[in-house]
């Protein structure tokens, strides 16, 4: 599925405060863009995330249609945002996006369509790959193995409690873009399920993501008979499994698209990827512009978790 793919610009190093990172938090009933002109830009903007120990946070941009996607990483100091070496291995040519730090900040998830041996030379498809941060340097990039990657699109990697989340086009799953699970062995070569019909319940979804003590799921669905665009769910877990997922009202869902959300350490804040369209009295009302930015807002007080992080 292409998940709303859109914007391209590169990205700027820049002193800035960040809201939410900072200190601040953003008001009851109010979804406020990150950092307007530096995180949040007139690209394609999403895929917001942040290590829970040296403030390193990633994103992605892209242009319409997430064509040229590009990760992004940089380091909060205070009020400052800096950034960080560019990832070396991203090639001209290729997408790189789908970005995901563990809460160390040592390894990161991504997709890419780069290739990679035994892939067939018109082969479009997007794999999950990992590389790791050691002695301050970011290693090679490795493709994941087993069954985790298919021939169709696998997007949206996470890993939580040693069990990795994804979504894919894959034949045969229970909707046609599903959200995935495996557990992680020796070289991910591991069994990959799908989630459960409490989840997997609409045409497309994808974006799984925790909170930091493991009992709140994020993630974008488009429900069927529901909506033809892509709304944010919450679902709590229930044992092994998990209940009913609901749908985040406003000012989550927009008219827009609202996508790629990530808890906050704090355990009330989400942060989330939106196309909704801004105010004119907005700062960032020149944004407008169809494609998506990084919003944060905080959670109805009944979502709210603990804070901290066993992930």
């Amino acid at each position: 599925m292409d998940r709303v793919r859109q914007g391209g610009a590169g990205f700027v190093l820049i002193v800035a405060a960040l809201p939410g990172l900072a200190g601040a938090s953003p008001a009851a009933g109010a979804a406020r863009l990150v950092a307007p002109g530096v995180v949040s830009t007139a690209a394609n903007d999403y895929n917001f995330a942040i290590s829970r120990t040296d403030d390193v946070a990633v994103f992605a941009t892209s242009a319409a249609r997430f064509e040229g996607a590009r990760i992004h990483i940089g380091r909060f100091r205070g009020d400052r945002f800096d950034e960080l070496p560019a990832l070396h291995f991203q090639r001209d040519g290729y997408r790189y996006s789908d970005p995901w730090l563990t809460p160390d900040g040592t390894m990161l998830l991504f997709i890419s369509d780069q290739p990679h041996p035994g892939r067939a030379a018109d082969a479009k498809d997007l794999d999950i790959w990992q590389v790791h941060l050691r002695d301050g340097r970011w290693g090679e990039p490795q493709r994941l193995g087993g069954e985790i990657n298919s021939r169709s699109d696998e997007l949206g990697p996470e890993v939580h409690a040693g069990v990795l989340y994804f979504n894919s086009s894959r034949p045969g799953g229970p909707s046609k873009t599903a959200i995935y699970r495996a557990a992680i062995g020796d070289g991910l070569a591991a069994q990959v399920e799908a989630l459960p019909a409490a989840i997997n319940r609409g045409d497309h979804q994808g974006d799984f993501t925790l909170s930091a003590d493991g009992m709140t799921a994020a993630f974008w669905s488009m429900r069927t008979g529901e909506t033809e665009k892509l709304d944010l769910y919450l679902a709590r877990r229930v044992g092994d499994g998990w209940g009913e997922a609901e749908k985040l009202p406003a000012p989550f869902s927009s008219p827009g698209n609202d996508f790629t959300p990530f808890f906050a350490a704090d355990g009330k804040t989400l942060y989330f990827a939106s196309t909704r369209t801004l105010d004119e009295d907005t700062a960032g009302a020149a944004l407008s512009n169809g494609l998506s930015n990084v919003f944060w807002a905080t959670l109805p007080a009944a979502w709210h978790t603990r804070p901290g992080s066993k992930r």
